[in-house]
């Protein structure tokens, strides 16, 4: 199957259009909706990255990656937000984010934070 990003987007027109950017850099995607679908998932996927959005409708990202710290700790995770907040983003990099976006954001851009979250260490 080789490397799988998972992408936690709520957004679904805007997690679709992730997922096809990751392919087309070579990964595999999976996506959910929610915190609680990726928490849930029963699909048995063990993403080697995650995408997350802070806003998340009833769910906040940043408790997400807070869980997934302490369950994962080695899973990196990015973070991605339309609601820039210093302390937002002072947050998730004291949680240890691999990047924080704000959105919009190009391709590129995301592509090379999922390369860097990747990389070995």
């Amino acid at each position: 199957m080789g490397t799988l990003v998972a992408v936690v987007e709520d957004d679904a027109s805007l997690r679709v259009a992730i997922e096809r950017l990751l392919r087309g850099a070579g990964w595999s995607c999976v996506g959910y909706a929610s915190a609680e679908d990726f928490a849930a998932r029963r699909d048995g996927a063990a993403p080697d990255c995650a995408i997350v959005d802070i806003h998340l409708g009833a769910a906040n990202g940043l408790a997400l990656q807070a869980r997934l710290e302490k369950s994962a700790p080695t899973l990196p995770v990015i973070i991605v937000t339309a609601h820039d907040q210093a302390s937002l983003r002072r947050q998730a990099v004291e949680q240890g984010c691999a990047a924080y976006l704000v959105k919009p954001f190009d391709g590129a851009t995301l592509v090379d934070a999922v390369r860097a979250a990747l990389a070995p260490r």
